[in-house]
C-alpha cells in the first residue's frame, strides 16, 4: 500500500502525535479525515522505501503514541 493510517480514538491525541512526530524532521507525516476521525498518513510507497524503513517509522509512532497517551 500507499499509506500507513493511523486513527487513534481521540481527536486532541492525533493532533499532538502528530506534531511530536513531525517536530524533529524524521519524518513526515499528513493528516486528513476519515468517517470524521483525525487520521495520519505516511506515504511509504516511494521506490527508496526498504521495509526496514516502515517498520522504524511504525515503531517510532507507536512509541511516540504511548508516551503522549
Amino acid at each position: 500500500g500507499s499509506f500507513i493510517i493511523a486513527a487513534l480514538p481521540h481527536a486532541a491525541l492525533n493532533v499532538r502525535l502528530h506534531t511530536a512526530l513531525n517536530a524533529d524532521g524524521r519524518m513526515f507525516l499528513t493528516h486528513t479525515k476519515l468517517a470524521g476521525k483525525y487520521t495520519l498518513r505516511l506515504v511509504i510507497g516511494q521506490t527508496t522505501v526498504r521495509q526496514e524503513h516502515v517498520d522504524a517509522a511504525w515503531a517510532r509512532i507507536v512509541a511516540t503514541a504511548r508516551e503522549l497517551h
